[in-house]
């Protein structure tokens, strides 16, 4: 007999669907019966009652395999039974299969692997965002940029300047997706809310940024589209065929949860073995609502990073993580509708110093795979399967150190210089003129997720010097 730890995951495996379609199940058989005695009756046939009780059982039997098997979990373990491959093993005979690994032997890499939402830009790191054609980043507009925000397709203001609901129909674009709605943070009165528009310094790094991304085809000499586009700029056709970089959340950038919601459905149905690594949405309502004060993780060993080991919610709030950032990298679903090969990477943060870094981060990142082609960034996000990962194309930022600029908060004047500043609370000498000059990302393929530094611009002692001398003699 086998000892109840090596029992309970087998039972559970075929309890759990039981419990999830059983009612339903027992609903449609009931009404199968009752349609079978219906028509019996009518024709004069009539059928002892253990018949009608065969019946039932065998049409809640088959209703019931019909649920089971139309999740992806089960309908391609049983394909692997009937098809079966071998598969490839490391040193220590875990199985992997492309970006899907088994943390033991005998994983089910190959059903995960086969029921995953197949997204090349997602499944390959951040080395794919390397052959870049022609990208561009996307910005938020300020409202006061905007004359006449009626006139904008897409449901990117709605009636009365307010941010709210979207309703987005790409097919107005020529573009062959279903038409999908969202929810925005509200900006009462479309006034000007400094908690929900553009941040200077979401953008200071850009230019390293367009560097990073676009030395592969500096040498064909052709003039490139403009680097940066403000959101009211911009429209599907525009954006289908670019690859793309979409700073800040959906509450500031429209474009953030217009992108990003079909990629979000393109993953949630049918039900993709490999999840979406993180996302700046509240899925509690009936639809996505979209904001910027906490990022949701869904990354493995979660529950281990440093911050999080007694959470029941999974997120990098901006209360608790003010420096935080996020990167996630996938296909283009504009251009993936059209035929067309462009990908697209979300950078945002809860707050401007997390999205700064986190721009910082990338462009950094991208020097070094292009300067070592081995390198590459990946995040770990736990599947369907309890016992096997997926390395994805997202990373986890924050910033930790920054570059401040000459003050007088306190009365006496204070030289240029350099804070390491808190990355678990708002830090409390917090100064306005604060630029990321440190960054770190969260490394999950350990045994425990840790914190690894990303990229330091420290400034020059010689110039710190010069500056400080010349504080002092004014």
């Amino acid at each position: 007999m086998a000892p109840e730890d090596e029992r309970t995951p087998f039972l559970e495996a075929w309890i759990a669907p039981v419990r999830r379609y059983g009612i339903r199940s027992f609903l449609v058989a009931v009404t199968v019966v009752a349609t079978l005695a219906g028509l019996f009756s009518a024709s004069a046939i009539v059928l002892p009652f253990w018949q009608y009780l065969l019946i039932a059982a065998g049409s809640y039997l088959a209703v019931l395999l019909v649920f089971i098997f139309s999740s992806p979990r089960y309908k391609f373990w049983l394909f692997s039974l009937v098809f079966r491959r071998p598969v490839e093993t490391d040193p220590l005979d875990r199985p992997y299969r492309l970006n899907v690994r088994g943390t033991e032997p005998g994983a089910p890499v190959l059903q995960v692997a086969a029921g995953r939402r197949i997204d090349r830009v997602y499944e390959s790191g951040m080395q794919a965002l390397l052959n870049a054609h022609n990208p561009v980043a996307i910005i938020a507009s300020p409202p006061r940029d905007v004359s006449r925000k009626d006139a904008l397709p897409a449901g990117m203001w709605s009636r009365g300047g307010t941010r709210s609901e979207a309703v987005v129909d790409p097919g107005v674009f020529g573009i062959p997706l279903e038409s999908y709605s969202f929810e925005r943070h509200l900006t009462e009165g479309g006034g000007l809310d400094t908690d929900h528009m553009l941040a200077v310094k979401d953008i200071v790094f850009l230019p390293h940024l367009a560097v990073a991304l676009r030395t592969a085809g500096a040498e064909n000499g052709r003039p490139a589209d403009p680097f940066i586009w403000p959101e009211h700029t911009v429209d599907m056709q525009f954006l289908a065929a670019h690859d793309l970089v979409v700073v800040g959340g959906g509450d500031s950038n429209f474009w953030h949860g217009a992108v990003f919601e079909p990629v979000l459905r393109s993953f949630n149905h049918p039900p993709s073995t490999i999840p979406l690594a993180c996302d700046l949405r509240d899925p509690s309502g009936a639809l996505s609502f979209y904001g910027s004060q906490s990022i949701n993780l869904n990354l493995h060993n979660r529950h281990l990073i440093p911050g999080l080991e007694k959470s029941r919610r999974y997120e990098l709030d901006e209360r608790r993580f003010p420096t935080s950032g996020m990167i996630l990298a996938v296909e283009n679903p504009f251009a993936k509708a059209l035929g067309r090969e462009h990908w697209c990477v979300f950078v945002a943060g809860p707050r401007s110093l997390g999205t700064s870094g986190a721009v910082l981060g990338l462009a950094a990142m991208l020097d070094e795979m292009r300067a070592n082609p081995s390198a590459n960034y990946t995040s770990l996000v736990s599947t369907t399967e309890p016992n096997v990962t997926a390395a994805v194309s997202a990373l986890i930022t924050r910033t930790v150190r920054c570059e401040y600029a000459a003050d007088d908060y306190t009365g006496v004047l204070r030289p240029r210089g350099v804070n390491e500043i808190p990355t678990d609370r708002p830090d409390p000498d917090y100064r306005d003129s604060y630029m990321p000059v440190g960054v770190e990302y969260l490394d999950n393929h350990g045994d425990v997720p840790v914190w690894r530094l990303l990229v330091s611009l420290e400034p020059t002692p010689a110039a710190g010097a010069e500056r400080a001398s010349e504080l002092a003699r004014a």
